[in-house]
């Protein structure tokens, strides 16, 4: 069974196998730093709309978007990334905290 959501019980997604009474065992899981739903939070928030609610308005305008326009947010989110995977080595909360933060203002700057 595979499962994947924003961040519930603080995992992203899961990889899990039943045996024949019903029992899960969990192969897997993806903790809730590393879901990309943190980067449509993040610019959610920044388009002025309320986090994990209006997500869905991204979608929406994607298709809006002109070669040149995606191009230049795909640059701007190449080096926000750049900047989290460095520091995906710390531990715990102060890395997700940080990699939270810095991309948000490496984006926020770049507009």
């Amino acid at each position: 069974m595979l499962t994947a959501d924003g961040a519930g019980d603080d995992l992203c997604a899961t990889v899990n196998i039943a045996d024949e009474r019903g029992n899960l065992r969990r192969l897997a899981a993806v903790g809730e730093s590393h879901s990309p739903a943190m980067v449509y939070l993040t610019v959610t928030a920044l388009l002025g709309m309320v986090p994990n609610e209006h997500e869905y308005k991204l979608m929406g305008m994607a298709p809006y978007a002109s070669a040149g326009g995606a191009e230049e947010v795909c640059g701007i989110f190449r080096a926000a990334f750049r900047v989290a995977i460095r520091v995906s080595r710390w531990p715990g909360a102060a890395a997700r905290r940080f990699r939270i933060r810095t991309i948000y203002t490496i984006i926020s700057e770049t507009n």
